[in-house]
């Protein structure tokens, strides 16, 4: 089994107290390449805030073991 280097675990994203992303679960093993796709206000610009050490959950955990980055439309 990969070693997870991202996990998150019942994180609450969201911006001044306001939830944008409830209850996130999921795990990313080393060496995965992952999408993220969605309608607009989604919450997709608060999850890569959150990956990237921007902003911090506002409930529960998110665990980032690597360098993580976004790439501009």
């Amino acid at each position: 089994m990969s070693e997870t280097v991202i996990k998150a675990d019942h994180a609450t994203l969201g911006y001044e107290g306001k939830p944008v992303l409830r209850s996130l679960e999921f795990q990313v093993p080393a060496g995965s390449r992952v999408g993220i796709l969605g309608p607009n206000g989604g919450g997709k610009t608060t999850l890569f805030r959150a990956l990237t050490g921007e902003i911090l959950p506002l409930s529960g955990h998110l665990h980032v073991e690597v360098t993580t980055a976004t790439v501009a439309q």
